[in-house]
């Protein structure tokens, strides 16, 4: 029997929203994710009896965020009427909320502004703030196959392009998670980006350059441990990719440092500032990085049966 494909629709933690625009896309297999906390803008394609695959992801600073937050809200709440434009009231509140709740009061305050503005005859000046982020946006959301257009004196209205553009091979890597045949975990190179996608839920996290290298040089070496001399070349790497060169020089550091009183902790201070944080960040994924005596550590991924249940009030979207 075929298992039917199911997607977060909220999660509050996380503060990620789920959005579902088949107008836009004229296809029921994509779903968009905002992530409001860290600024991640992301789209999947599902489909029946598969986990959901990412195609796209990239990152949007607070301001970018608070744009993007009503147009697609606004959308979804009217059910996905194509063409219909988010207006400028909406966008005026939510920008000036800050990432505070909006209430009713603001948005009726931001209809004043936007009226009197209007009546006034200088409304384009009160929202060039505006046009201004909308500009700096497009070019970002293009390859998410969306487009962000003016309505003069109302608004912005979300368009499809009808042209997904995933992201280059290898900045998107899935990784499956042993023993959780409907879990993956997904990670992307270049915004150091790691989400846990699961039936109904997604929770991401935000790893430094640091934490990202030494957390790829941790999956590369499942179910294995991966060596300290390995943790260390990956950690001071400059492009990702480790050489047996590197690896070398980073075991003769660490023969080295060996010889020395308190010289072996001083260099791997940083591996080892990488890991707390990890342990910290990878815990609500049901993750574990445990040491092996001085070998190195080793990325633990449990099974369903022994990992602890997120608590979720998030009901699936089909």
């Amino acid at each position: 029997m075929k298992k039917r494909a199911v997607f977060l629709q909220h999660t509050d933690e996380d503060a990620i929203t789920a959005f579902h625009f088949p107008m836009i896309y004229r296809s029921q297999a994509f779903r968009l994710t905002l992530n409001t906390s860290l600024g991640i803008l992301s789209l999947y394609e599902v489909r029946d009896g598969e986990l959901p695959r990412m195609l796209v992801e990239d990152y949007f600073p607070a301001g970018e965020t608070r744009f993007l937050q009503p147009i697609f809200q606004h959308l979804q709440a009217q059910a996905g009427i194509y063409q219909q434009y988010c207006p400028h009231a909406l966008l005026y509140a939510y920008w000036f909320a800050e990432g505070r709740e909006v209430t009713t009061e603001m948005i009726t305050w931001a209809n004043g502004r936007i009226q009197d503005a209007t009546d006034g005859g200088f409304l384009d000046e009160e929202v060039r703030f505006l046009r201004n982020v909308a500009s700096r946006i497009r070019g970002k959301v293009s390859g998410f196959g969306i487009d962000i257009l003016p309505v003069l004196g109302r608004g912005y209205l979300l368009a499809g392009t009808g042209v997904v553009r995933p992201a280059a091979p290898g900045w998107i890597r899935h990784i499956p998670m042993p023993g959780r045949l409907h879990s993956v975990l997904t990670t992307h190179t270049i915004l150091g980006t790691l989400s846990l996608i699961e039936p109904g839920q997604i929770i991401q996290r935000k790893l430094s350059d640091g934490e990202y290298r030494v957390f790829m040089a941790l999956v590369d070496a499942m179910p294995m441990v991966c060596p300290s001399e390995v943790l260390l070349a990956s950690y001071h790497s400059k492009t990702g990719i480790v050489t047996l060169d590197e690896i070398d020089a980073a075991r003769a550091t660490l023969r080295h440092a060996m010889e020395q009183h308190g010289a072996y902790t001083r260099v791997l201070r940083g591996v080892y500032s990488a890991v707390c944080d990890l342990r910290k960040k990878l815990d609500k994924l049901g993750l574990t990085i445990d040491l092996q005596s001085e070998v190195g550590y080793k990325l633990v991924m449990p099974t369903s049966e022994q990992s602890t249940s997120v608590s979720s009030s998030q009901s699936a979207m089909e």
